[in-house]
Order: C-alpha cells, then sequence, then structure tokens
C-alpha cells in the first residue's frame, strides 16, 4: 500500500475540511426544514459520521510520517486549518 506524502495530506485535508463544513450547515438547514429525525437528515448524519471517521483514519496517518516540525507548522490538518 503506497502512503500518502504529507502535501497530499495536506491538499486532501483542505478539501475534506470544506466539504465537511458545507455537509454540517446543509444538515442543520435540513435539520431546520425537516425535524431532525427526518429519514433525509438522518441520512445525512450517516455521511457526516462516515466522513469524520474517515478523517479520523487519515489523522491517523498524517501524524504518521508528519515530523515535530511539519506538526508545528500545519497542525492538526484534517480538523483545523494553521493561520
Amino acid at each position: 500500500m503506497k502512503k500518502m506524502t504529507l502535501n497530499e495530506h495536506i491538499e486532501l485535508a483542505e478539501f475534506i475540511r470544506f466539504t465537511y463544513n458545507r455537509l454540517q450547515t446543509l444538515h442543520v438547514d435540513l435539520a431546520n426544514r425537516y425535524g431532525k429525525t427526518n429519514k433525509i437528515t438522518k441520512k445525512l448524519e450517516t455521511v457526516l459520521s462516515k466522513l469524520d471517521s474517515a478523517k479520523s483514519e487519515l489523522d491517523n496517518d498524517y501524524h504518521a510520517i508528519a515530523t515535530d516540525q511539519d506538526f508545528q507548522k500545519y497542525g492538526h490538518v484534517y480538523y483545523s486549518e494553521r493561520v
């Protein structure tokens, strides 16, 4: 299995953070429109849960290759953007 490079993780993390935040916004909007227990809202909750699980696994891979200096510079790339 080929591992991702640090730069690939950083690029993918940006996409995942953006996508996750958009899906969370959509989830709130749909929950307000259809209710929290609606089938549509629940399906989107499942998507968010699966994406969160994937983020966690990717974060583990990132930490396995990131040096202390990389982490100092980029932080938790899958969870927050370093300013």
